[in-house]
């Protein structure tokens, strides 16, 4: 592990006055680092549209820093790029915006 960190050092030209860590996690890591930097120290509240495995992996980890609110498009007998529309009252999530839907050809 030193010779990794030496070589990291010497290649981003990192000082010997910061340090370097390595984590494991890869990409799953953003579901804790999402609602940590997104939802802030006064605990916002973010809505989860629970669409399969990934985003049931999200929301579980985003319990762990809030009371997240889940969407299931199936309880409501609709589409996924319909739910921002129709499901989502105003003061459930601090974030409301969403992509538009009229790029996307829906079945």
């Amino acid at each position: 592990m030193d010779a990794s960190e030496d070589s990291f050092r010497k290649l981003m030209k990192v000082p010997d006055t910061h340090e370097v860590h390595f984590f494991n996690g890869g990409a799953t890591l953003q579901f804790a680092a999402v609602p940590m930097n997104l939802l802030g120290a006064e605990g916002g509240k973010a809505t989860y549209i629970m669409s399969g495995h990934w985003s049931e992996k999200a929301s579980n980890e985003a319990k762990m820093y809030t009371d997240p609110h889940l969407v299931r498009p199936t309880d409501y007998g609709i589409r996924v790029l319909e739910v921002c529309a129709t499901t989502l009252p105003p003061a459930v999530s601090k974030y409301r915006t969403h992509p538009s839907t009229s790029p996307y050809t829906l079945p």
